[in-house]
């Protein structure tokens, strides 16, 4: 998982228009202007619907859904049925695309695939096209289907670069970079990645380089360039110790557990990685705290400390055994216990195992295969 996503709240969508029109759903963001014409006043909805992506996904949702009710009213004969059919289209995406960031992801690709047609019926302006198809591409990342999503973007690659838009094609370099390193091609997105940086325009897109950063610094990991990571870490260190949330806080931690597991340094390793399991419990992700725990399980069983081990690793199978997650899972922590139970584990498959479980994260596909007994 990427530094960008972040714990968030999910509103009933059905009920969430009629609530926020009936609360204080508008009071709770900045004050609109008072004047502001019909069109204006979809932009400003849209505008400040977007503001929120990272600090209130469901007031997100809430401003996209009345800017696309707004959009709704215009009137053809007012403004041009072209111009009205285009603002319908956008409201539609960024409302398919706020939906994407709660979570939601059957109502994205259905406002998505709404936003198409509207669109269609539109002025066919490119611009707009490809806004959709950047989209578009995020909801297949994040549905996994990370071929799909890294075609799309090269299509929005070539536009940005047929129209000189240097920061917009660094940008669509460092999402596919992202892309590619997810479905399992590390070296190749570390490529793409160091390409996308020295396009985007560092002062204007601070998240995003520093999404950039921290997944260099994972896929360096990855590929098991260990030394080369510690380096990469040391010389970016302003830019990847930035307060980007606990969450993230928490993640850049793991990459320095992970770090010191592979540079041989158990003990600082398992410091690292009870700092982060801690944090992951607090924050609520029982999930990713029990891939630490595994973690922490190697770094114990390479220093010797059996029973410690023993303890994480029973308690890690228990939730994922009650969380019901893929049966490949279980399987592959049920193999660790019970090579534990039988003396026979090591910290090559304690790590296999966990190695496995961040696999699965993006390749649901993903089969495990016992390499370290």
């Amino acid at each position: 998982m990427g530094p960008e996503e972040k714990t968030r709240e999910r509103p009933s969508p059905p009920e969430a228009l009629s609530a926020f029109l009936r609360g204080d759903g508008l009071n709770a963001g900045p004050k609109m202007p008072r004047k502001l014409d019909e069109i204006e006043r979809v932009e400003d909805q849209l505008a400040r619907s977007w503001s929120l992506r990272y600090e209130n996904p469901s007031l997100m949702v809430q401003y996209a859904m009345v800017a696309v009710k707004n959009a709704q009213k215009l009137e053809a004969w007012d403004h041009g049925v072209e111009r009205v059919f285009d603002l319908r289209g956008r409201a539609q995406a960024e409302l398919g695309n706020a939906y994407r960031v709660l979570d939601q992801h059957d109502l994205a690709e259905e406002n998505l695939d709404h936003a198409r047609y509207l669109l269609g019926l539109g002025s066919g302006n490119e611009s707009l096209q490809i806004r959709l198809l950047e989209l578009e591409a995020s909801l297949h990342a994040d549905r996994r289907r990370f071929g799909l999503a890294t075609h799309l973007l090269l299509r929005v690659l070539e536009f940005h670069q047929r129209t000189g838009n240097r920061n917009l094609a660094g940008r669509a370099l460092i999402k596919q970079g992202l892309y590619v390193g997810y479905s399992g091609q590390p070296e190749e997105a570390i490529r793409i990645l160091e390409e996308g940086l020295a396009q985007v325009d560092r002062e204007r897109e601070p998240s995003l380089v520093y999404a950039a950063l921290h997944n260099q610094f994972l896929f360096l990991i990855d590929c098991g360039r260990f030394r080369e990571a510690q380096i990469f870490r040391m010389r970016h260190s302003q830019m990847l110790s930035r307060d980007e949330g606990r969450l993230n806080r928490a993640r850049l931690r793991w990459l320095d557990g992970r770090i010191e597991s592979g540079l041989g340094n158990p003990g600082r390793a398992e410091a690292a990685f009870r700092e982060v399991k801690e944090a992951f419990e607090e924050l609520g992700l029982p999930y990713d705290a029990s891939i630490v725990a595994l973690e922490l399980a190697a770094a114990l069983l390479a220093q010797g400390k059996a029973g410690e081990t023993e303890e994480e690793v029973r308690a890690a199978a228990k939730v994922f055994q009650a969380l019901r997650i893929d049966r490949e899972a279980v399987v592959a922590v049920i193999v660790l216990r019970n090579a534990l139970e039988m003396g026979r584990a090591t910290a090559a498959l304690a790590e296999d195992v966990a190695a496995f479980l961040r696999r699965l994260e993006n390749d649901p596909s993903a089969r495990f295969e016992i390499r370290s007994l």
